[in-house]
């Protein structure tokens, strides 16, 4: 009962999770507009978007989380063991997370060296969790060949292409942070094709016994 509750709400997870990522990006570009940095001192005079924006990606690692898991429980045996590895690091991510809100609550002081230390690799965490769960997924055949591919493509490119920005055109700030812009794209998509496929699977599941009975008469 429960791993169909987690297949259930892979979808909306997953989704939700990726329009964090997507949002993260903009609110940096946003204060990068406001501010002209990449990362603005945070105290007590920063601006109300700053103070919010540090909260995005640890939240964001919850739902991705959730996500996660719904697409190991739909694994066969075949992509079991890479499917376990997944979940390890993903767990380890949301670990990360609810360390990084901890700290994020002021209970340490100022930290945001800390914070964006325990931040990143939690999210580093969950990227090669998705990268493991995308190949157990392709192995197992358990979601369609894009779906699992674009998983495993968020695993492999989303790291270096953090270590590979900012880009040397444009201010740091329009750039640092693409990757999870790319990813959180990545995430999004996947998450809505689940969401309209198990609808799609509920309609023909409740349509199929009123086609019987029509046929009946």
């Amino acid at each position: 009962m429960f791993s169909q509750q987690l297949k259930r709400l892979a979808g909306p997870a997953l989704t939700v999770g990726g329009l964090f990522w997507i949002a993260t990006y903009i609110v940096i570009v946003i204060i990068g507009l406001q501010t002209g940095k990449l990362a603005p001192p945070l105290d007590a005079h920063s601006p109300l978007l700053v103070r919010i924006g540090i909260y995005l990606l640890p939240l964001s690692l919850f739902p991705l989380y959730v996500g996660l898991l719904g697409v190991f429980t739909g694994l066969e045996k075949r992509g079991r063991a890479f499917g376990i590895t997944g979940v390890v690091f993903a767990t380890l991510g949301i670990v990360l997370g609810a360390i990084d809100l901890v700290v994020l609550s002021g209970i340490f002081g100022s930290s945001q060296s800390l914070n964006a230390n325990i931040g990143g690799i939690g999210a580093f965490s969950i990227i090669l969790g998705t990268g493991f769960l995308g190949f157990a997924a392709l192995r197992a055949r358990s979601l369609p060949r894009w779906m699992a591919w674009t998983l495993l493509i968020i695993g492999i490119v989303t790291i270096p292409i953090l270590f590979a920005t900012p880009l040397p055109i444009g201010p740091n700030w329009a750039t640092d942070f693409v990757a999870f812009l790319l990813s959180g794209i990545g995430y999004t998509v996947v998450g809505m094709v689940l969401i309209a496929a198990r609808k799609h699977t509920v309609e023909s599941a409740t349509d199929a016994p009123v086609k019987v009975v029509a046929q009946a008469k």
